[in-house]
């Protein structure tokens, strides 16, 4: 019986030390998960250290997402850098506060980053200078996932992905019926819900039960072959 191949293994100080051979401040730099190492840098050099990965071993962006703490008001973006040559994967980190969310993009020098980044301006307010899709010098992006009339400078910023953030009822305008639901349907996310068990008396009101009962196929004879075993008989 064929054995599988043993993984490749990770060396933790094959790949730290590599990254420490980058110019720049490095805050930490610690294993993160298995082949996995977790690198925190300032915002103002995260994109000289994506330069640097990129041009030693780590040409592509697979990942990036938004992180919110409300309880030190920052927002921090996670961008995981890999190679498909080999498993060790380099984890970057970088914060910025709430009263100036700002990031420079990486989309100049990755451009796999693009919806991961105007997902995170949608999603949680970060602004990414530099991105190529930017409306204006702030990094500020257009929408992605949001309607176009979604409110963008509020006392309550209205993120959906922070930890702060309440549903609330609000007015859609100007939305078409483009996904088959009818118009009255989108009400139901706009109103004010209790969150305990209101997906299922979503789906209760407007999905009909499915019956998976398996039933054998029937075939139904031809008119012609039919007509051939009458013949036969006589």
């Amino acid at each position: 019986m064929a054995t599988a191949p043993e993984p490749p293994k990770f060396e933790e100080p094959e790949v730290i030390n590599k990254v420490k051979q980058w110019k720049g401040n490095i805050l930490s730099i610690k294993t993160f998960y298995r082949n996995q190492v977790e690198v925190r840098v300032n915002r103002e050099d995260l994109r000289s250290l994506a330069h640097f990965l990129s041009k030693n071993g780590w040409p592509y962006v697979t990942s990036a997402s938004g992180v919110d703490y409300p309880e030190s008001k920052e927002l921090e973006m996670v961008y995981f850098f890999a190679n498909t040559d080999n498993p060790k994967i380099v984890v970057v980190k970088t914060r910025c506060p709430y009263d100036d969310p700002w990031i420079p993009s990486l989309c100049p020098v990755f451009m796999s980053t693009n919806f991961h980044e105007r997902e995170a301006y949608d999603l949680f307010g970060i602004r990414f200078p530099g991105h190529v899709d930017q409306i204006d010098d702030d990094g500020n992006l257009p929408r992605l996932l949001l309607p176009d009339d979604w409110p963008q400078f509020e006392d309550d910023p209205p993120y959906p992905f922070r930890k702060e953030y309440v549903q609330k009822a609000r007015p859609f305008q100007n939305v078409t019926d483009t996904r088959g639901f009818q118009g009255e349907r989108w009400k139901k996310f706009a109103r004010p819900i209790d969150r305990s068990g209101w997906l299922d008396e979503f789906y209760k009101e407007d999905t009909d039960p499915v019956d998976y009962t398996v039933r054998p196929h029937k075939v139904e004879k031809s008119e012609q072959g039919t007509e051939e075993k009458t013949e036969d008989k006589n």
